[in-house]
């Protein structure tokens, strides 16, 4: 099975609301989706959100760099090869995770609909259902018990605060939605790196551990793993790691530094299902718990993410949130409750609304053997 042709296009996903964290807010999600044709007729999807704060990567870096560079490496190859893709791309160009995942997560969608199974049998079959928290962007705290009624009424079990960093804004936070939630409702908080300093993640731990916090994500900053083994050692509050982590050997050396309660594996972060699949066994052998994260992503990643989760016991938690968010996607990505919902259908089994995603390009390109390339605004016309 041979890939002979590719599609990019780089879409802009409206958001229902605005999505605020710590570093950046955003209003509409940016993302490059990718389409690979074969020889014998599958075709496969895959899916980048670059972040600058995370990968280093913007939209239009990733996609000169998928075009000029990582594409022309598997065309005309196997969509079976993956190694040889990994290795080659990593030869060509260090880091560019987030491109790397888009032509990743599409090679495993071909693989699968190659051998007619869901993704995530291929991966190692069916080990448990895929839930997901509701995740709230940073909003006044007064706003908090609105935000969450929904997700109430829906019968979510897990939440997740975004938090930003100013002590009293943040306490408050985590108060109102205890007491909007109530005691057994799961609550995690993320600071996304805006405690900054130890010192300031220390006081706002030591607040809000009254609270029955779950664990913290990410309180300092990505490179500040002296700040991280602080934290550790002088709060009781389990930690996980997310921008501080992309790759094994990000973990390897964290690990050998400070210990860790949980990681975050992010697709983009690490440069797809192959790759995350190897840092997930990493965390089991070193006992340390799993989430699979997501860049709110659309239907064609988020399904990725989820199939690695219902595929792998090692991975305790995921967050395929990014379709709830999102006032138009491009696939059937769907939720009953809090539940992810599978097709069934054969890859990622997402069946894609190819108009909706021909309306929503802003720009692309199209891709032969022969890496001559089309511009897709000219193709749609």
């Amino acid at each position: 099975m041979k890939i002979i042709a590719a599609e990019l296009r780089e879409l802009a996903l409206p958001l229902k609301q605005p999505f605020v964290i710590a570093y950046n807010t955003w209003r509409s999600m940016p993302t490059l989706i990718l389409t690979l044709f074969t020889d014998e007729g599958l075709v496969g999807y895959g899916e980048c959100v670059p972040d600058e704060g995370v990968t280093g990567e913007t939209i239009s870096s990733t996609l000169a760099m998928l075009r000029d560079t990582l594409l022309p490496l598997v065309l005309g190859q196997s969509a079976f090869d993956l190694e040889e893709f990994h290795r080659a791309a990593e030869e060509r160009v260090h880091g560019a995770y987030a491109a790397k995942a888009a032509i990743d997560i599409a090679m495993h969608d071909l693989k699968a609909k190659a051998c007619g199974v869901p993704l995530y049998k291929l991966l190692g079959g069916h080990s448990q259902e895929v839930t997901v928290p509701a995740v709230i962007s940073i909003i006044p705290p007064d706003e908090m018990p609105s935000a969450l009624a929904p997700y109430q009424t829906q019968g979510y079990r897990q939440y997740k605060l975004k938090l930003g960093g100013q002590p009293p804004e943040d306490i408050r936070r985590v108060e109102v939605a205890r007491q909007t939630l109530g005691a057994k409702a799961r609550i995690k908080v993320d600071a996304n790196q805006g405690f900054a300093t130890a010192d300031n993640a220390l006081k706002i731990m030591h607040a809000i551990s009254r609270y029955d916090i779950e664990l913290v994500e990410q309180p300092v900053k990505h490179w500040d793993y002296e700040g991280l083994k602080r934290v550790r050692e002088r709060s009781d509050l389990s930690l996980m790691v997310d921008e501080g982590v992309r790759t094994g050997r990000d973990l390897w050396r964290l690990l050998s530094l400070t210990g860790i309660d949980w990681v975050n594996v992010k697709l983009m972060k690490c440069g797809g299902l192959l790759p995350a699949m190897k840092l997930v066994a990493l965390a089991e052998i070193a006992g340390v718990k799993v989430q699979v994260g997501s860049m709110l992503e659309s239907s064609i990643a988020s399904a990725a993410g989820a199939h690695l989760h219902r595929a792998l016991p090692a991975i305790y938690a995921s967050e395929m949130v990014g379709p709830h968010h999102f006032a138009a996607d491009i696939g059937d990505f769907s939720y009953r409750g809090d539940e992810v919902v599978f097709s069934e259908r054969a890859g990622l089994g997402i069946e894609v609304d190819r108009e909706r995603l021909a309306g929503l390009t802003l720009r692309g390109v199209r891709l032969d053997e022969q890496d001559d390339y089309s511009d897709l605004r000219q193709l749609n016309s």
